[in-house]
């Protein structure tokens, strides 16, 4: 029987590391618990698997609402209600099948060098599982939060642009964001995104850039104006973006 704190440590781990063999070496090191490799990869498999069926079935509680979005940041210091939509596309890197079989063959390539003891068999390989037919998929995410972080509602989907259209919509229903004062979706320019809000959240108030992508655009017009090494472009960026930041836009 494996506690819920070591599950919950196991995952975070395999979540922040590159692989369930530097996973299980950290856990190992972090608190002196021996899970291989392969064990440690079913159980949070296993764990992710039980929470997509927990989400499916809207079994997920929910320990806020927008209701419970409260800032005082505004210009008068006023406290309001105000709730921030996200959502972009990301590319997540995942192994191939010609990587999994080349990770097999050093696997026994390295099985073969290692001491045999007399009499003891060892444990054969794990089947090998099917890789996937490109080194990176898109993943979709949507998540709802507040000015400081301190609430967060996110999912994410393999899918296309509809079904988190479908998310945004269930977000918006399930943390009753239409009682929010204020009402935000923080985005990049991807046409898609502003589509979807449009379609399935239309309480809001505003759609907005995001500062980060809007910076990239400044960017990118400065090196076709002044060049890459120019400062003066270089400067006339540093003063649009505090303004942008500081005076608005």
């Amino acid at each position: 029987m494996i506690t819920l704190g070591v599950r919950e440590l196991a995952c975070r781990l395999a979540i922040d590391s590159s692989s369930f063999e530097r996973a299980s070496g950290n856990l190992l090191r972090a608190a002196g618990l021996s899970i291989g490799e392969e064990s440690l990869r079913k159980l949070v498999e296993h764990e992710g698997k039980l929470l997509l069926h927990a989400q499916q079935s809207e079994q997920l509680e929910l320990d806020f609402a927008a209701a419970d979005c409260k800032t005082t940041d505004t210009p008068g210091g006023r406290e309001v209600t105000r709730v921030y939509v996200g959502t972009d596309g990301v590319k997540v890197p995942i192994i191939t099948d010609a990587e999994k079989r080349k990770r097999r063959a050093r696997s026994i390539e390295k099985r073969k060098h290692l001491p045999r003891r007399r009499g003891v068999r060892r444990r054969p390989l794990p089947a090998a599982r099917k890789g996937a037919d490109r080194s990176y998929k898109e993943f979709k995410l949507v998540t709802y939060y507040d000015q400081h972080g301190k609430h967060r509602w996110v999912r994410a989907t393999r899918k296309d642009h509809r079904v988190a259209g479908k998310l945004m919509r269930q977000g918006a229903a399930e943390l009753r964001l239409p009682a929010a004062e204020q009402k935000v979706a923080v985005v990049d320019g991807a046409e898609w995104i502003r589509s979807q809000l449009q379609q399935n959240v239309r309480c809001l108030d505003a759609i907005v850039l995001d500062f980060y992508h809007l910076a990239e655009h400044v960017h990118a017009a400065r090196r076709v104006v002044f060049g890459e090494e120019s400062e003066s472009g270089k400067t006339w960026v540093e003063h649009l973006l505090h303004a942008v930041k500081h005076e608005g836009y």
